[in-house]
């Protein structure tokens, strides 16, 4: 290398040697801890990798600390590894709100895509498997990017049950769910619509929402997952679950003024969305947006002891059942 050809004093060389190893030994050490998200990693370990850009991310600098680990957030993760797929960085918003990135006949993908449970999706994890995104023309990109949410007509807001006990149900269901295409000179442009139950007939306005899987995984990175802890309860699903000190049920969606002060000033609110996937999608991408903490629970876990978990905790909550 041309550093080891200078005329200087060893000593700088050897400072300069030491410290080309920690910065590689760190790059290293970073790589692997990106790659422990990826799920098939074991699986197609001939992955075709570029090294060029390793030290150009900078993901040390992005590292943080929580709950007494070493953590990164979804997107530095995503895009570190999609860096070295493509062998390039990304600059701008070249790569905003892209949820599947391609290259060399592999893809790359946020663990949020398909149409799962949320509670059995991990925002932490990534894919990488052989393929790459084609339309029904033939047409092959080498990305796809969330478009723009919008809600239109969601049912309103309101509080259920009264009492000591309520029935763990779902109020509010997704009625239809379908995926739309564009294409653009370089990608695949996807929106999700998700249309519900309850509200005005086909030739009326439909009470609907769009999103899309890159918005949906960010949701769920910042929700809390209730399912991890044991449950010691013989019985998952409740066919009668207790209240607690500050907790009420409620349906709907969207926040009107016709919400009861008394009600709002509870610190946890139970959305009453149990049993249907696609509705507890939309409830984790709408949990957070009346200013509360989002929490989701498991379906390895009662309705009794997510309440429990969620009252240990401060702040004020929406607890999707």
């Amino acid at each position: 290398m041309e550093h080891y050809l200078r005329d200087s004093d060893p000593k700088d060389d050897d400072d300069w040697k030491r410290n080309d190893w920690k910065s590689m030994l760190i790059n290293l050490t970073i790589t692997t801890f990106a790659f422990a998200h990826v799920k098939e990693l074991s699986v197609y370990s001939s992955l075709p990798l570029s090294l060029n850009y390793l030290g150009d991310c900078k993901l040390e600098e992005q590292l943080f600390w929580t709950n007494r680990a070493i953590g990164l957030d979804e997107a530095s993760i995503f895009y570190y590894i999609a860096m070295l797929l493509v062998s390039g960085p990304f600059y701008g918003d070249d790569y905003k709100g892209v949820f599947l990135i391609s290259d060399f006949g592999w893809s790359l993908f946020l663990n949020s895509v398909g149409d799962n449970d949320p509670g059995d999706s991990r925002p932490a994890l990534l894919h990488i498997k052989p393929g790459v995104p084609v339309n029904n023309r033939l047409e092959r990109k080498t990305r796809i990017r969330d478009t723009q949410e919008f809600i239109r007509n969601l049912p309103s807001y309101s509080f259920a049950d009264g009492g000591e006990t309520y029935v763990p149900r779902c109020e509010t269901r997704i009625t239809e769910r379908s995926e739309y295409y564009g294409t653009r000179s370089k990608e695949f442009l996807l929106s999700i619509m998700f249309r519900a139950d309850g509200q005005p007939t086909m030739s009326e306005q439909m009470a609907e929402a769009t999103s899309s899987y890159r918005y949906l995984n960010e949701a769920l990175w910042s929700t809390k997952i209730i399912g991890h802890e044991a449950c010691s309860h013989f019985k998952k699903f409740l066919e009668l679950a207790r209240f607690g000190p500050d907790v009420v049920t409620t349906k709907g969606f969207k926040i009107t003024g016709k919400v009861g002060r008394e009600e709002l000033a509870q610190r946890v609110h139970i959305r009453l969305i149990k049993g249907d996937s696609r509705t507890r999608w939309l409830a984790v991408r709408q949990a957070g947006l009346n200013g509360r903490k989002a929490a989701l629970r498991k379906n390895d876990c009662c309705e009794n002891f997510a309440v429990d978990a969620i009252m240990s905790l401060p702040g004020d909550w929406n607890l999707i059942i």
